[in-house]
């Protein structure tokens, strides 16, 4: 089987975190299609649509190859949670700092502190903990929105919790 890697990137005027955050890598079975004819593109610019750009980045001859080429293209990658509906998409990647949104950071950080060493959220650790989970975020190439406030949210619940 043959692999094709396709980039697409925002590049529209729109700078909101959801339209920043738009840059993908996919390994896919199908090469990329040029805006407007439909013609496979396998190297190259491919067309624009609504912002967003396309380009191909070479077919490979197997899924290890494509993997390689992505790494060696492409710094600062992760995987990207989001599967894609498109049978002939293998994997995708997010390229760049992802920026979380607040329901996304809220969601990582209860991930965080469900972990078994995870020290216990109190007045005193609050701090501590902000800078290990962010750190860990920035591990995972991800920006945070609003972790102390979470926390912060999270020690009062708490509080409440034991009174």
């Amino acid at each position: 089987m043959t692999y094709y890697i396709i980039e697409t990137q925002y590049v529209g005027g729109n700078r909101d975190t959801a339209s920043l955050n738009r840059h993908t890598v996919q390994i896919c079975t199908m090469p990329a299609a040029e805006y407007g004819d439909g013609q496979p593109v396998t190297s190259g610019w491919c067309g624009e649509d609504a912002g967003v750009a396309t380009f191909a980045h070479g077919e490979y001859q197997t899924l290890d190859a494509a993997r390689d080429a992505v790494e060696a293209l492409f710094e600062d990658i992760g995987e990207d949670a989001c599967a894609s509906q498109d049978r002939s998409v293998a994997e995708t990647y997010r390229v760049g700092r992802y920026t979380l949104s607040q329901i996304d950071t809220e969601a990582y950080i209860n991930d965080a502190l469900a972990e078994p060493s995870s020290e216990t959220l109190t007045a005193e650790t609050l701090l501590d903990i902000a800078a290990m989970i962010v750190e860990a975020a920035a591990g995972d190439n991800l920006e945070l929105t609003g972790t102390l406030a979470i926390l912060q949210r999270r020690l009062a619940e708490a509080s409440s919790e034991t009174e």
